[in-house]
């Protein structure tokens, strides 16, 4: 009873103390703990229970959770068999619409207060306050290389930061969690790791205190920079990367073509376990000037599959690190690494003429060649006396649902267009863009203001190209459903099979056999 009446009561010192400080010195009711905690003293059975303790989730900040869906959304596509169709239907549902426009106002919200931070001179030269800051930074040294004026509000620019977003919280917490993992699975390395450490940083050693940001950044330690190195190697946030080529490259005899896009994964054979031999004969030209790969030979895979922050450092007789007396240095060609990264990849306001006339012309091609196949099918499977009746159906349905998705298109196009403009310049009228037309934007408007209105064409025309998208997808699916009904039966009359026709008396003996009854 002794040891666990002592525990109770330096838990509810421990509370006392908490309640003081939230009080600041006023007094508190005290009663209801003592008799709480002699309640505890008492109950207080051994535990044999080894689960962990669950915690219920706090309170999350309103932007948490547009995030997350947006974020899972991404995951769900890449999972799809027809990941644009998949994620154009996700965009539909009212709650990713909702965390779209949080998002995309949020964005919006802190570039015009990082805007505002640089015309009013509050960040310095090389003082950046957060990572929008040093983002803005560099478009305005940019376009003062370029001569133009700075597009703080394009759709790129809103792409980058949400990218960043998404990349850095989701990849950061995996590889943190990782890394976290492999130091509590080896004890020698996080023993090592430590110490040095504390080596390195005698006085927050001595106050017993964690490290300041000064401290860190200022610390030249070669073990923690290993230690990062081999987490990164083994976390794996990113099983494949996907880079495109931004030219024709030559590959181990084969050419892949400028814009391919090329998924290289960094799970397989050549990270952690020896690469496939491979001929020399189909090595290119530029691997065999670049040295031939002697350094990538020379990898002993055998201990690749264990965490080993050694691997990365080598001895440096000139160099002296902080926390070892001999000179260690890390090379980062002594294994295997590839971070992740992932470019733009969808048509955009700088997308070349070449590539959006082929999409086109795709289309255009496939329209043309399917506008008349219903009007040849109808007269093909009709009776002769229908033929003009079921031909005068098709082509009225035809442009019946033109006249009815055109406009839809139509209007799709105008509010992306105008909210578009709305949001990244709310001092231009969307109305004198829609007025002015495509053609003479650069006349009427200023440079300042050309990017925005660019930015809210390309919106607009993404959205009438989905909308497009979306018809065709219906129509290829009414084509497959259509292969399971027998036409026969609706077009020709055959019968059922094992049922034999009777012939309806109201048709005569000599009519065709759509007039069999069943």
């Amino acid at each position: 009873m002794a040891p666990q009446l002592h525990n109770k009561t330096m838990q509810m010192i421990k509370l006392w103390k908490l309640k003081s400080k939230l009080a600041h010195g006023r007094a508190f009711w005290m009663a209801d703990d003592i008799t709480n905690m002699m309640l505890d003293a008492i109950m207080a059975f051994p535990d044999d229970n080894d689960s962990p303790v669950e915690f219920p989730p706090g309170p999350m900040p309103a932007l948490a959770d547009p995030l997350i869906a947006l974020t899972n959304s991404l995951e769900m596509t890449l999972k799809s068999p027809v990941p644009k169709l998949h994620h154009w239907a996700l965009r539909q549902l009212p709650h990713m619409r909702k965390a779209q426009a949080l998002k995309e106002d949020m964005i919006t919200e802190q570039l015009e207060k990082a805007a505002r931070r640089f015309v009013e001179g509050s960040v310095a030269d090389e003082d950046s306050r957060c990572l929008i800051d040093e983002i803005l930074r560099r478009e305005t040294q940019t376009t003062a290389k370029e001569k133009r004026p700075p597009a703080y509000k394009s759709r790129s620019m809103y792409d980058e930061l949400f990218g960043i977003l998404i990349a850095g919280h989701d990849t950061s917490s995996s590889s943190l969690l990782w890394g976290l993992k492999h130091l509590s699975n080896n004890q020698s390395a996080q023993h090592r790791l430590r110490t040095e450490m504390r080596r390195a940083l005698p006085q927050a050693a001595a106050e017993g205190r964690p490290p300041t940001i000064t401290e860190i950044v200022a610390l030249r330690l070669p073990y923690l920079d290993a230690v990062a190195e081999e987490i990164f190697r083994t976390a794996l946030t990113m099983s494949a990367h996907v880079r495109t080529t931004t030219e024709d490259a030559p590959l181990l005899g084969y050419t892949i073509s400028k814009g391919t896009n090329v998924f290289m994964a960094v799970n397989e054979p050549g990270f952690f376990s020896p690469p496939f031999p491979i001929s020399e004969r189909l090595r290119s030209e530029t691997w065999k000037a670049g040295g031939g790969g002697h350094a990538v030979e020379d990898w002993d895979f055998v201990d690749f599959g264990e965490f080993r922050p050694e691997r990365w450092l080598v001895r440096d007789d000139d160099h002296e690190s902080d926390g070892k007396e001999e000179g260690e240095v890390v090379d980062p060609s002594q294994a295997p690494q590839m971070l992740f990264s992932l470019g733009p990849r969808s048509c955009d306001v700088d997308t070349s003429t070449g590539k959006w006339i082929g999409y086109q012309l795709l289309a255009d091609i496939g329209y043309g060649l399917t506008i008349q196949a219903p009007v040849v099918v109808v007269q093909g499977i009709s009776p002769p006396q229908d033929i003009s009746m079921a031909g005068s159906i098709v082509i009225l349905i035809q442009n019946l649902l033109g006249g009815i998705w055109v406009p839809v298109g139509q209007n799709i196009f105008g509010n992306q267009l105008m909210n578009t403009i709305r949001r990244l310049r709310p001092e231009i009228d969307p109305t004198m863009v829609v007025s002015t037309g495509a053609t003479e934007i650069r006349r009427v408007f200023s440079a300042e203001d050309i990017p925005a209105v660019l930015e809210g064409f390309m919106q607009g025309l993404r959205g009438a190209f989905i909308l497009g998208t979306a018809c065709a997808s219906v129509s290829v699916v009414i084509l497959i459903v259509a292969f399971f009904i027998d036409y026969h039966v609706l077009t020709h009359g055959q019968p059922p099979r094992g049922r034999r026709p009777r012939v309806s008396s109201k048709c005569h003996r000599n009519s065709r056999p759509s007039c069999y009854c069943w």
